[in-house]
């Protein structure tokens, strides 16, 4: 054999012998994770011990060391963890973990030694001392955490350093006072951060059954108001949280003295008022609008848009006074009137736009004004693209409600079509398969609505379900479906708010094969239509009815939220609303209304209304 051929051979050999070792420790290492993940810590050890040696970086020293921990090994922990200090003297994690070994094999008094020569027996800088913060934490020692973050204070006469994350490690071990005075100091000195501020007080009030947190911050909140009178984020933040505690009259009062002390020219005001009448507390808005047009001139920034929202509180308040008065709905028929005839139509006053529309369609029953002011809405107006579309659905339901089907259809297929993606666009194709479904023509409809259902908003896929549902659920021997087309006539009569009408279709329904598959759709209807004509108490009987004979069915959910709301809006009963919005979230936790329960039932319960 040639020498060349033999050291081939040789050098073949040697890979030979050399590659399975190479492979082998990506392998180890891989066993060795698959036992920590399955806590199998004994067999991890073995693995990691290895490896360790091998190479004892901070990568297998973790691994290894938790392995120690978890099996009592802390004979071996300590030894490990005094190679480790040999190794890298000035990482701050290894004495703390040494500490830890003591903690965990039961030698408290050694444990804090250890941990006490950690802080003192260094001669630290801030960046030590943040790093012995965190290995402190990793060993849930909040409390040594948050002496090194006093201690950074003292070495760089900052008093105002670490303070967000000393307020976390306050907040977390329940000592909310120092946390919210961190919390005062951090906002001080950084205003920008409200928002963060704001996130964390409001999850101290989720738990808080007894006030005692709410109140702290509000007496906390006023002190600094009135201590640091020329700070704005502390009256900001008393602002937020009277709004949060939903005590309208005193937020409108600290938003008036914010505007004037830091020149806000209304804006504060402005969006008290505004959060009020979402919440409709409707006398405190109309308040905040009427003090923005005394004491503004008509070019400041908010004077408009306060006119505005005054005209839209108005209208609000006209909708929940059953019957109106023919005088109040001629005089703010008049003042919208007067208004859209100084400001030209703009997305800004949109929705003030469509309370006219209402007022002309709805209260006055001129439905030519109320069209003709759509039109040329959609085409003179200075609107957006999706403002134009919003009118021209809202024009579609006027040709809806006369009737006139066809003309209704065209103007939804053409935002359909200008829109295919976006949600008004969806709204606009579910608006079309509807009245499909109106004029009984239920295959076309529900091959629609199964597109709709993968739509990306979740409102609109859930009434394209339900409604797809409907016609599959209700499609009876009857060729004709005449069942079916009753309940579709009485839908459609209630869409618009011909409720007499609607009722004697309902009660055709019983005359029909397939009646008794539409009887819980036909009672939650009845209820809604009770609503319509403000019989609150009939449409809470009708829906506590439906929930007892039909609590697993698809509509269980939306008739047991409906109740809370009429509940809680309409009758007053704050009790028992907080008792079904309770009901739903343990009954129905994947509802689509889970999240608005939660909402209510915790504004409620902020409210002072005893837990049912």
């Amino acid at each position: 054999m040639s020498k060349r051929n033999t050291l081939i051979g040789l050098a073949a050999a040697l890979c030979g012998c050399l590659l399975p070792a190479a492979a082998q420790q990506p392998n180890q290492e891989q066993m060795a994770l698959n036992y920590f993940q399955n806590k199998e810590f004994e067999k991890a050890a073995s693995l990691f011990a290895t490896l360790y040696q091998q190479k004892p970086d901070n990568y297998y020293y973790t691994y290894y060391f938790q392995c120690l921990l978890e099996t009592g090994d802390y004979k071996e922990a300590e030894r490990v963890v005094n190679r480790q200090i040999k190794r890298m003297p000035d990482m701050q994690r290894f004495p703390v973990d040494l500490g830890y070994v003591y903690e965990k094999e039961g030698n408290p008094g050694k444990a804090q030694k250890q941990y006490e020569r950690c802080l003192t027996g260094y001669r630290h800088t801030e960046q030590s001392l943040k790093e012995l913060a965190n290995a402190f934490l990793s060993c849930h020692q909040e409390a040594y955490a948050i002496r090194c973050y006093e201690k950074i204070r003292t070495l760089n006469g900052d008093p105002a350093a670490y303070a967000y994350e000393l307020a976390l490690l306050h907040s977390r071990n329940g000592r909310h006072e120092p946390a919210l005075r961190e919390l005062m100091l951090w906002v001080g000195a950084h205003p920008d951060k409200i928002g963060s501020v704001e996130t964390e007080l409001l999850s101290w009030t989720a738990e808080d059954e007894d006030n005692q947190k709410k109140t702290l911050i509000g007496k906390t909140l006023l002190q600094y108001t009135n201590k640091h009178p020329e700070e704005a984020v502390y009256a900001r933040l008393l602002l937020w949280f009277t709004l949060q505690e939903k005590d309208f009259a005193a937020a409108l009062k600290q938003a008036a003295a914010i505007d004037r002390r830091f020149r806000g020219e209304g804006r504060i005001v402005y969006e008290t008022a505004t959060i009020a009448g979402d919440n409709r507390a409707y006398a405190v808005a109309l308040e905040g609008y009427e003090q923005i047009r005394k004491n503004y001139s008509e070019h400041s920034p908010c004077y408009e848009a306060a006119v505005a929202g005054s005209l839209h509180i108005r209208y609000l308040q006209l909708c929940e006074t059953y019957p109106p008065a023919l005088p109040d709905i001629r005089k703010l028929q008049t003042e919208l009137d007067s208004f859209f005839s100084r400001h030209p139509l703009q997305d800004t006053y949109l929705e003030t736009f469509m309370n006219r529309i209402e007022i002309e369609s709805f209260y006055l029953k001129n439905n030519e004004k109320a069209k003709q002011l759509l039109q040329d809405a959609c085409t003179r107006s200075k609107l957006s693209a999706t403002g134009k579309a919003a009118c021209k659905l809202r024009l579609g339901d006027l040709y809806h409600g006369e009737g006139e089907v066809w003309e209704a259809t065209l103007l939804y297929s053409q935002v359909e079509k200008a829109f295919p993606n976006d949600t008004i666009g969806q709204n606009a194709k579910f608006k079309n398969a509807r009245l499909a479904f109106y004029m009984g023509e239920f295959d076309w409809a529900k091959a629609q609505l199964d597109v709709l259902r993968a739509a990306t908003s979740k409102m609109i896929a859930n009434d394209a379900m339900q409604l797809s549902v409907l016609i599959e659920d209700n499609r009876s021997g009857d060729s004709l479906n005449r069942a079916l087309h009753a309940y579709a006539r009485a839908d459609y009569r209630y869409s618009c708010k011909e409720y007499a009408q609607a009722k004697t279709e309902l009660d055709s329904i019983s005359l029909y094969e397939g009646a008794a598959a539409l009887e819980d759709d036909a009672l939650l209807l009845r209820a809604r239509i009770a609503i319509g004509e403000r019989q609150y108490p009939e449409a809470d009987r009708l829906l506590e009815s439906f929930m007892q004979r039909y609590p697993d069915g698809l509509l269980s959910d939306d008739a047991l939220f409906l109740r809370a709301r009429l509940q809680e809006e309409k009758l007053q009963d704050a009790l028992t609303a907080m008792d079904l919005y309770q009901q739903l979230l343990k009954q129905y936790p994947d509802s689509l209304h889970a999240a608005e329960a939660r909402k209510r039932f915790r504004v409620l319960r902020s409210s002072g209304n005893p837990q049912p």
